[in-house]
């Protein structure tokens, strides 16, 4: 979704960009300074509702433009485009372009009406994208879906104009599905119901109202994607049957349609180049029609829609599309050639004050370090070690001076307390010979010790306490090497204990969704956060995993389900348990039942055992 407060900042660097690659094609793009100008258009801002508003203006003087959605008037006399985030119209042989929208809101893929007195668009207008209707009798815009916290695209009109038809999906999450709504009201109601991974796109009818065609896919996208990854369908409104209307191996998408019922033009990819093709629906036979055009956008999520909407001619001789910047007519006659349709936009567009913060920086020997890691408490709350510019610090609480515990010349990290206070262990990081767990006395005295002698990436180290025992989460060195990111898979793959004297390495499990190892009194099992499970813990052996605890937090917009907490870890006594939901820290009382509880923290008051927030602007790296 491109959001209301980024679409005038975008549109400073995108257009700077523009102007360095398109330089023949424009004839200027400066900014202007002062007040905005936004009423020189006439037209009311689409940002009048909203809390952000420009303090500058651009002057947009552009002859082509990117993912331009283009529909034509069914009187076959202009055409309607979107650009930047504003509509326009222009004749159809094409000319200086007029605004119909402006303002910061992001307005894009419109549809004219069966009569052209309206256009159906999405916009992010009222803070949140939603289904707009553009009356162009008065340029007056009613908002049609209502609500903040849901992505909208592919609207369109159904044929006798009572109805909107538009592809609807939460805003954090799921795939988007047809959604109905009358022109004149109501909250509207799922077009087709589809098995709940089906994402359904790009609607539009033929000649024969009677069937909707449209782009479906299961799953909302695939990293690294493997084709085919869209296909055509259609919907008959009567049975209300689905039926695939294609099966090519380089997907196919973007279904258009001749209002005589005689063709069918829709986007595929080949040979690494998305491409136009055109069926004959009397026979089934095809051809290109165009190749190659603009490319699509299969690897993504398509938030509006896998190729720009193009449209048939009234008299159904030609297709109106965009690619390379431009827009274009293409006859549907084999052996025609494409015309370009130029158009000239000519306008000041509204920015958004710049994301722009001075911070002074000191050129100084000494600065205060502003990123602290790892930060663990000693058994007796008296002393506190951490990490800081990777090396592993000792101070005094609560204003003692922070002192390094070693002269390694390593990666320090993860620093953990013996049971008696007297030792800290902590995982180490070379590049060349990957990482060891150390350990060295809390007051400094000796040289630190070597304590495995098999080299890992250590992470999450935790002292038993009741044991001589160190549990690590460990995996392989050379993964550091090797991937380039963003993460490191293998990295954290066993569950390992060592002697705190040193010694052999010993396999306890794997990972299996499982981290943060910890430890509390009198018992000696292993405490550790599962991904789905919440708090549980396990035996030295990785046997006999148990349950203890959930915690949830409240439901984010656009989700039903609460946020579970990302990490619990045990108090010592094994009484509470400290909770990060979110951003934010939480202590909630753990009780001894037989069914491990979850909590529920979004309100810590109404807790169903006795809970409390502990930060107030967010907080991590709780221990």
């Amino acid at each position: 979704m491109k959001s209301t407060f980024l679409k005038r900042l975008a549109s400073y660097v995108v257009l700077s960009v523009f102007t360095l690659t398109f330089a023949p094609n424009f004839a200027s793009a400066t900014q202007d300074s002062g007040a905005t100008q936004s009423d020189s258009t006439g037209l009311t801002s689409s940002h009048e509702s909203l809390p952000l508003k420009p303090d500058r203006t651009y002057h947009l003087q552009a002859s082509e433009g990117s993912w331009i959605s283009v529909d034509v008037h069914p009187n076959g006399s202009k055409i309607i485009f979107d650009l930047m985030g504003d509509l326009y119209e222009i004749p159809m042989s094409g000319g200086a372009a007029t605004q119909l929208t402006d303002g910061l809101g992001f307005d894009a893929q419109p549809k004219y009406s069966p009569d052209g007195n309206k256009v159906v668009f999405i916009s992010d207008r009222s803070g949140g994208e939603a289904v707009h209707v553009l009356d162009l009798t008065t340029n007056e815009v009613t908002q049609r879906t209502k609500g903040k916290n849901d992505r909208y695209q592919s609207a369109i009109w159904t044929p006798d104009g009572k109805y909107i038809i538009a592809a609807k999906a939460g805003l954090r999450g799921g795939v988007h599905k047809l959604f109905i709504y009358h022109v004149d009201g109501g909250s509207g109601v799922e077009f087709i119901e589809t098995p709940q991974p089906l994402k359904t796109i790009e609607p539009t009818f033929g000649a024969d109202e009677r069937y909707l065609w449209l782009t479906q896919r299961s799953g909302d996208w695939q990293y690294n994607a493997i084709f085919p990854q869209y296909q055509i369908s259609r919907f008959d409104r009567e049975t209300g049957d689905l039926s695939s209307q294609t099966q090519r191996i380089g997907s196919a998408f973007r279904p258009t349609l001749s209002k005589d019922g005689k063709w069918l033009v829709y986007g595929t990819r080949h040979d690494g180049e998305t491409g136009l093709r055109i069926r004959d629906l009397a026979t089934g036979n095809e051809r290109w029609l165009a190749y190659p055009v603009q490319r699509d956008d299969m690897e993504s999520r398509a938030t509006r829609d896998v190729l720009p909407a193009m449209t048939f001619t009234p008299d159904n001789s030609a297709i109106v599309t965009t690619w390379g910047g431009k827009l274009w007519r293409v006859p549907i006659a084999q052996g025609s050639q494409a015309t370009e349709i130029p158009f000239q936009v000519d306008t000041h567009i509204d920015l958004a004050p710049r994301v722009n913060f001075e911070y002074p920086i000191e050129d100084t020997a000494e600065f205060t370090a502003r990123q602290i890691r790892d930060a663990v408490p000693s058994p007796d709350g008296k002393r506190i070690a951490f990490t800081v510019l990777n090396n592993i610090f000792v101070k005094d609480l609560p204003d003692g001076e922070a002192r390094r515990l070693t002269n390694l010349n390593l990666t320090e990290a993860f620093p953990v307390w013996s049971p008696d206070g007297n030792w800290i262990a902590f995982a180490t990081w070379d590049p060349a010979s990957g990482g060891q767990i150390y350990k060295t006395r809390t007051k400094g005295r000796g040289n630190p010790q070597q304590l495995t002698n098999e080299s890992g990436i250590y992470q999450q180290l935790a002292w038993s306490k009741s044991s001589d025992r160190i549990v690590a989460v460990r995996g392989v060195a050379r993964v550091y090497n090797e991937y380039p990111g963003p993460g490191l898979p293998f990295s954290a793959e066993d569950i390992v204990w060592v002697s705190s004297n040193g010694g052999d390495l010993n396999y306890i499990s794997g990972t299996d969704g499982r981290r943060n190892p910890h430890f509390i009194f009198g018992d000696d099992r292993i405490y550790l956060n599962h991904s789905t499970n919440g708090l549980i813990s396990i035996r030295f052996d990785g046997t006999d995993e148990k349950v203890h605890l959930g915690v949830t937090g409240s439901s984010p917009p656009g989700q039903t389900q609460p946020t579970r907490a990302s990490s619990i870890y045990m108090a010592p006594r094994g009484d509470q348990a400290l909770a990060e939901v979110g951003s934010d820290i939480y202590v909630v009382t753990v009780p001894r039942i037989g069914d491990a509880p979850t909590i529920n923290v979004g309100s810590p008051e109404n807790a169903a055992f006795p809970a409390r927030k502990l930060t107030d602007i967010g907080g991590q790296f709780a221990t």
